[in-house]
């Protein structure tokens, strides 16, 4: 066989070698920028003194059959544990689409917080997405919640607070000036 025809059949095997595996790259990396990402955090609310639990799907893909693990009821304010025992923390979360969010309330008060701050767990979520083969895959992830984070934070009143207590003061004057 001619040492040419040799160079020919390696190169183009090479080639078609070459070429699949950056089919199958491509197809690797459009899954991966598919894929959900939920994270589960603590949010405090300033202006209403208040700690939500938050669990929020960042990614582009949907997260299902979402299941929280390792939650310690220690974060929870006493006027606030029946309904975070209703809620997703124990029932979980079915379906979380891009962008989507659940938030549950924790604490309502700036002393209930206090008495909190040197709470922490990790909690792990539990989720399937969808597979490169496009069955269900599952995923599980770890997030530190920590109360402690908030030592020190102001609690101040967003503008929209502050305008409703204008609107409040204006209404007390106008029934004055009207008596």
């Amino acid at each position: 066989m001619d040492p040419s025809v040799i160079v020919q059949i390696v190169a183009c095997t090479l080639a078609t070698l070459c070429s699949i595996g950056a089919m199958g790259i491509a197809v690797w990396t459009v899954h991966e920028s598919r894929r959900p990402q939920p994270v589960a955090f603590l949010e405090h609310v300033r202006d209403k003194s208040c700690v939500l639990f938050v669990v929020e799907n960042f990614g582009t893909g949907i997260a299902s059959n979402i299941e929280i693990s390792g939650f310690d009821y220690a974060l929870v304010g006493e006027d606030e544990r029946k309904s975070v025992e209703r809620s997703f923390v124990e029932t979980g979360i079915p379906m979380l689409v891009p962008g989507a969010r659940r938030d549950t309330l924790l604490l309502g008060g700036a002393g209930d917080m206090r008495e909190r701050l040197d709470v922490s767990c990790s909690v792990t979520l539990h989720y399937n997405e969808r597979g490169l083969l496009g069955g269900s895959r599952h995923r599980e992830e770890e997030f530190l919640l920590d109360m402690g984070s908030f030592a020190g934070s102001l609690y101040t009143m967003s503008d929209f607070h502050n305008l409703v207590a204008a609107a409040k003061n204006i209404a007390k004057s106008l029934e004055k000036m009207s008596k």
